[in-house]
């Protein structure tokens, strides 16, 4: 997950510099005055002629020269040509501009997943960093935050400071307070420094960071006063959610894989399944080899499902982390069947998609949604469809999005649900760490078309849902220039899609060339209203574009989308592309099951062994319930109405599953349950059955359900059950309904529908 901190740096000109302060007035006559909201005092300036050329080391020195990007609404400024840290304010000897950070992720076993440093470079300007107004700032627990700054070119001219972070309980934290030992440290900047890089240790070789709120650390520069400590930064709201799973893996070590991703075995988040080896030779080269040799095989069970708690610690109940969730499945005729399954693929009890493997190919599935705090825990499960199509899944990946990434289709109560996503330019797939986000960009080509590189230094990606930067370098651009450039593919879904398409211009375009372009889906002319009002595509140089068109549909007889973008008439280049997403909003997010039921359910598997195996939503989705609950589904939060419990060999006392207030049956029979019959049974309102034949209890029947004259109760097979010493209790009840010795048959259905029979009826005829 990208995290933007949006603190800033102070940059002050350096006293190499000849420029007299008094200078800084207005812009120079007849040059560019202001850039978007700031104005642009001369020596700085926007073009030849308009700014002040100065040298540092007898060297030209850039930073006067300055670059207003309007294809920003509003413009935003930067220096030089090619510069991409974005300039915010400018006095007479500073300017403030925006920082970024330095971060070290671990996930939830310990191991790093991620690792970046930051480093800004100003060795050939006139800037250096103002080390009066600037700290140093180390955010996370037990870690060691260093920046090392340089004060020119002499590369072994360095200067190393460092602040040791460490951390103690939230609540007694000092929130506003950077002391070192609630989570925050700081410390000051060297003087002259024209280059630095900030970086961060654990404090202990070898042992990650010991953080009780945040599964990443961060080091950043920025202005003294800007950042204050706030609890919600060592929190979800600034962490990487990053966990791969390796299914089926029976190693007790992680692996590290070519990208530096950290996968784990999966044996702590399934109670289910049989691992089952694959030869991988014909598996695809954008797939780690080791990960796809194994799986994991669910021949048991309708459903079996995986639990990932993602330890979400935020005290806001309202806070939400927004995460992208891969299920991957590569079969590799594991089985020698040659016949690659079909099932269902589920999250947290809502439906997700039938999953139709392949022979020889990786088919995987993606969903995006939000958590909560209230609901941190991510269910995946598999359904069994067909008979002897058994599931499997060979891999299991979660990532963080920021927040903003895709919310603009869908609020956090529905999911999306992605369909492809494609590169034109690429030559081969992207993924991490290319994409920090773990998404994964497919290349294709496209007839009649060129992969042509952006020749920009850089490349502002920073927009809309955050393609990567090597997706938006290369285009792909049609061989001549009035032609069209069509995408056409086939779906058998029939739902509103939404699409995503990027571009970026290719080159620097001279006063006499234009490239422009309209899109057009199923016929349908769509303007890019976010980039210029009801007109044409124009691609912009060094940044990425996005145009989201939403609400189609394919054609409803063959299935098929057909994307074309179309030049216009006044347009002198070829249109471009550079990648594809679409995808479809799901059915709103499904509440559960009623929270009382499963917390006695809950209650019931911890005390019975045999019930264990059961994970995932009792009752979610339809028709995949528990083999041994009955529900109510026609609410928005299911009822259990049944327990069909018997000959399962059970043994012991029945906890207190009172909160089931909506069961109807209950059938215990023939185990081995034992103590007395609890009262709170007597309790359920709408119980009218309850079974309890073939076990051992004892004591009394509690009066309260000899005085339901609704209930139809079986406790036949259980010696030790007397009857007795309720008699008095309930006589009233009873009297009325004990039958003759002459009639003793009838006895079993009218002493209220109880069946009672061997030494209970014995002694109720005494």
């Amino acid at each position: 997950m990208q995290i933007i901190f949006s603190w800033f740096l102070l940059l002050t000109i350096s006293s190499t510099t000849s420029v007299e302060s008094s200078t800084f007035l207005q812009a120079k006559p007849g040059c560019q005055s202001q850039c978007g909201n700031i104005s642009i005092p001369y020596p700085f300036g926007i073009g030849d002629g308009c700014f002040i050329d100065q040298t540092v080391g007898g060297k030209s020195a850039s930073g006067y020269n300055l670059r207003c990007n309007t294809s920003y609404d509003p413009p935003k400024l930067f220096p030089g040509k090619e510069g991409t840290i974005e300039i915010f304010s400018i006095s007479e000897t500073e300017i403030r501009v925006q920082t970024s950070k330095a971060y070290l992720c671990y996930n939830d076993s310990g191991h790093q997943v991620d690792y970046g440093r930051y480093e800004l470079d100003m060795t050939s300007s006139v800037f250096t960093a103002s080390y009066k107004k600037n700290m140093f700032f180390g955010i996370g627990c037990e870690i060691i935050a260093t920046i090392i700054g340089q004060s020119g070119d002499n590369e072994t001219a360095l200067s190393t400071d460092s602040c040791i972070s460490k951390c103690k309980s939230s609540k007694n934290m000092d929130v506003g307070a950077c002391t070192g030992t609630s989570g925050c440290c700081q410390v000051t900047v060297p003087k002259g420094m024209k280059k630095f890089t900030s970086r961060l240790d654990g404090v202990l070789q070898g042992n990650p960071p010991k953080s009780s709120y945040n599964s990443c650390n961060f080091a950043f520069l920025a202005e003294e006063g800007q950042f204050t400590l706030e609890a919600s930064d060592l929190r979800l709201n600034g962490s990487v959610l990053l966990m791969s799973i390796d299914c089926g893996s029976s190693s007790p070590e992680p692996y590290t894989d070519k990208s530096s991703l950290v996968w784990v075995a999966d044996d702590q988040y399934v109670k289910t399944g049989e691992t089952r080896n694959i030869i991988t030779k014909d598996l695809p080269p954008a797939w780690d080899s080791h990960v796809m040799s194994t799986l994991r095989e669910f021949s048991t069970l309708k459903k079996n499902c995986y639990s990932l708690d993602v330890d979400n610690k935020s005290e806001d109940s309202t806070s939400v982390e927004r995460v992208l969730l891969r299920a991957s499945f590569f079969y590799g005729n594991y089985d020698n069947k040659s016949s690659p399954p079909t099932f269902r693929l589920q999250f947290n009890g809502n439906n997700w998609t039938q999953v139709v493997t392949s022979m020889d190919r990786v088919v995987y599935h993606e969903v995006v949604y939000s958590l909560n705090s209230k609901n941190s825990t991510i269910i995946v499960c598999l359904g069994q469809t067909k008979v002897d199509n058994f599931p499997f899944i060979s891999a299991l990946e979660v990532r963080s999005l920021d927040s903003d990434i895709y919310s603009s289709y869908s609020d956090p109560n529905y999911p999306l649900f992605f369909d492809k996503r494609v590169a034109f330019g690429v030559s081969t797939t992207v993924r991490y760490p290319e994409d920090s986000y773990g998404r994964i960009w497919n290349p294709i080509d496209i007839p009649s078309t060129a992969k042509v590189r952006n020749n920009s230094t850089s490349l502002e990606v920073n927009i809309g849902d955050r393609p990567p930067e090597i997706v938006m370098r290369t285009s792909a651009v049609n061989l001549i220039s009035s032609a069209n450039i069509t995408l056409q593919g086939k779906t058998d879904l029939r739902v509103p899609f939404h699409i995503n398409i990027y571009f970026s211009e290719v080159m620097i375009l001279s006063s006499t060339q234009k490239r422009s372009f309209s899109v057009i889906v199923n016929g349908y002319f769509f303007a890019d209203k976010s980039y210029q009002e009801y007109g044409p595509v124009i691609p912009p140089y060094g940044r990425a574009l996005e145009v989201r068109i939403e609400n189609v549909t394919a054609d409803p007889f063959v299935g098929i989308f057909k994307i074309e973008i179309v030049p216009t008439k006044d347009s002198t280049l070829p249109p471009l592309i550079n990648a594809v997403e679409n995808f479809y909003i799901g059915d709103k997010l499904v509440q559960g099951t009623n929270s009382s039921d499963v917390i006695s359910l809950g209650l019931l598997q911890k005390s019975f062994i045999q019930l264990q195996d059961w994970t995932g939503d009792p009752c979610l989705p339809s028709p995949f319930t528990w083999e041994w609950v009955a529900c109510d589904s026609d609410t928005d939060s299911p009822r259990v109405i049944a327990l069909y419990l018997n000959d399962l060999g059970l043994i012991g006392s029945l906890p207190d599953f009172s909160a089931m207030d909506a069961l109807q049956t209950i059938d215990f029979s023939n185990n081995n349950l034992t103590l007395a019959i609890p009262e709170f049974l007597g309790t359920l309102p709408k119980l009218d059955l309850l079974n309890l034949e073939g076990n051992n209890f004892s004591g009394e029947i509690p009066c309260s359900l000899l005085k339901n004259s609704n209930l139809k109760l079986s406790v036949t097979g259980n010696p030790n059950l007397s009857l007795n010493n309720n008699t008095s209790i309930c006589k009233s009840n009873i009297e009325s309904r004990i039958p003759s010795a002459s009639n003793s048959q009838n006895c079993i259905t009218s002493l209220l529908r109880i069946t009672i029979l061997g030494s209970i009826l014995i002694q109720m005829l005494m």
